[in-house]
């Protein structure tokens, strides 16, 4: 029997499915149980996307659908999307047992699943857990801030030896030479594989961050510290942009910013996030080209810096 105290608990709930006797059914267990706030119902994972784009409400979770007739989405392909504008809410996904979208599905962070038929004292007893866990790991990040200062005085040694290697640069402009440039991006790359802790750089992504470096300066700097940003903690890169590369085994798509994406690969045989290739040109046909191409090496599980190019 549901308590007083547990009956005050109650949430703002989207459901996405395109079934109206699930619309019916779940609205019935909500307020059967006293739990529910208030329901948004939608039955496409296209409505959604837009109602997202736009709301302010205070949604505690959202129950989606992974399969939708005559949509150009299916629940799993929204999610990413979801993902863009709310990193840490809970989405509990409505499919029967699908063992291949259980396991993409778990790519995502905060993303569950429920079995269909949905019963009602299973989805309230899930509902509960899941917005206590989502919000338990919102309080996680004032802490996460105080472990961000850190970095910041890591991110303080690059900046200085960057701004040290400009004054030089431009104080002995007409003598510096290609070797000496060389040299500068060499001391650089240092500094960098002593700061990075949790991850792999090979050998193709030093070479994408020295051309970077040659061509591209001014996003350097800030491209590095995202590089730093990710190694540190993957969940606190702007918006937690980690996608699944469909077509290559084990390749995941980061997304720095609007300009800059890296290319990562995580085996089961290897320890750490492997960094494969930093991108700036949004090339998507020749990264799947080049990622299809180069995977025995960089799939390997002891490949050094990269391997052999």
């Amino acid at each position: 029997m549901e308590t007083k105290e547990h009956r005050k608990r109650q949430y703002f709930v989207v459901l996405v499915d395109d079934e109206e006797k699930v619309h019916q059914a779940i609205r019935m267990f909500l307020e059967k149980h006293m739990v529910l706030k208030e329901l948004k119902s939608f039955y496409s994972p296209v409505e959604l996307l837009e109602y997202l784009n736009t709301t302010d409400d205070p949604i505690d979770l959202i129950l989606l659908d992974i399969h939708f007739k005559n949509s150009g989405l299916s629940g799993l392909d929204a999610i990413p999307f979801i993902r863009e504008e709310y990193p840490y809410l809970p989405i509990i996904l409505l499919t029967g047992m699908d063992s291949e979208a259980i396991r993409e599905a778990q790519e995502f962070t905060n993303t569950y699943f429920i079995p269909k038929p949905v019963t009602g004292s299973h989805l309230i007893r899930m509902i509960d857990f899941y917005v206590g866990k989502s919000e338990h790991e919102a309080k996680e990040i004032m802490e996460l801030e105080k472990k961000i200062e850190e970095h910041r005085q890591y991110q303080s040694l690059l900046e200085e030896e960057m701004k040290s290697l400009e004054e030089d640069r431009d104080r002995y402009k007409e003598r510096l030479s290609a070797t000496n440039e060389k040299k500068a991006f060499e001391n650089l790359k240092e500094i960098i594989g002593n700061l990075i802790k949790n991850s792999e750089v090979t050998d193709y992504a030093i070479e994408d961050l020295e051309n970077i470096y040659f061509k591209r300066r001014e996003l350097f700097s800030s491209l590095v510290n995202g590089i730093l940003e990710f190694d540190r903690d993957p969940t606190t890169t702007p918006g937690a942009h980690i996608h699944k590369y469909k077509g290559v085994e084990d390749v995941y798509s980061v997304r720095l910013s609007r300009k800059a994406r890296l290319y990562i690969y995580k085996g089961p045989s290897t320890p750490k996030r492997r960094i494969i290739r930093v991108d700036v040109r949004h090339d998507s046909a020749h990264i799947e080209q080049w990622l299809k191409t180069h995977y025995k090496r960089y799939a390997d599980p002891k490949p050094g810096r990269g391997g052999p190019k």
